[in-house]
């Protein structure tokens, strides 16, 4: 059964058999609804973290999920600055000319 995938095997194009976790919590926050997809895929890192960790070879596991952080950290950071631009842009283009 598919779970969901990893961040490697989107870019792989394979399916991951990802462990379901053993209980959850359920948050309610108000957010802008266009920050909902990061939101969303940093939930679902989290969990991505977990299974790498528990799968990484031994001896290998700190490094595994370092460079993971490092990667997808990355990605992230580049998300939300994009976001944040042009959130601007988009503001500036709303006011009228002086």
């Amino acid at each position: 059964m598919v779970i969901g995938s990893t961040w490697q095997d989107r870019l792989t194009g394979r399916e991951s058999h990802l462990e379901p976790p053993m209980s959850r919590t359920t948050i309610m926050l108000e957010i802008d609804p266009t920050d909902e997809p990061l939101l969303r895929d940093y939930a679902a890192f989290l969990g991505e973290m977990r299974h790498l960790a528990k799968t990484a070879p031994h001896g290998a596991v700190l490094a595994s999920c370092e460079q993971a952080v490092v990667e997808r950290g990355r990605e992230h950071q580049r998300r939300v600055l994009q976001q944040a631009v042009q959130a601007r842009v988009d503001d500036a283009e709303k006011k009228p000319r002086r």
